[in-house]
């Protein structure tokens, strides 16, 4: 079930179709790899405790190979939790929300809370007279450490159909 923004009859746009920064990311090919290439210390690790298990105890191989797999398992599993972290971040070290269009999560007058690229943010208008409320998509127009700059965003009609 897709989360909304609100509730309304006639209203119920997708918060997906906002905060659209993580929506249709996908890694690429250096993603997976350096995924990949930071797990090998790993899998050498469980590969040596295995190795050193079956030499000192009476371990069915096949038990062996069922922990080999299930950790390779979970590995892969949790891949698709935490590739954005191995994904290139720009200079700043991070996924910069500049620019992005999100959400208004918490009524923002002048502070309250954004989502952005899956998220969560402070925030504060960028009119310190201007009041967004909840559900409401807004841009955001700058940071200031960890509190980011909006304003409300006007959707763009022309988009739908």
């Amino acid at each position: 079930m897709s989360r909304c923004v609100n509730d309304l009859p006639g209203e119920r746009e997708p918060v997906e179709a906002i905060d659209s920064g993580r929506v249709h990311e996908r890694p690429d090919a250096r993603v997976v790899l350096r995924y990949a290439v930071l797990q090998v210390p790993d899998w050498l690790l469980v590969v040596a405790v295995l190795v050193c298990i079956k030499l000192w105890f009476d371990v069915p191989t096949w038990a062996l190979w069922m922990v080999g797999i299930a950790w390779l398992g979970k590995d892969i599993a949790l891949f698709p939790l935490t590739w954005r972290a191995y994904s290139d971040q720009g200079e700043r070290g991070i996924r910069d929300p500049v620019g992005r269009v999100g959400v208004c999560i918490e009524r923002v007058a002048p502070r309250g809370s954004v989502r952005v690229q899956g998220e969560t943010w402070g925030a504060t208008s960028e009119d310190q007279r201007a009041q967004i409320e909840a559900g409401s998509p807004v841009r955001v127009t700058g940071r200031d450490g960890l509190v980011l700059r909006v304003r409300a965003e006007i959707p763009d009609s022309g988009q739908r159909g």
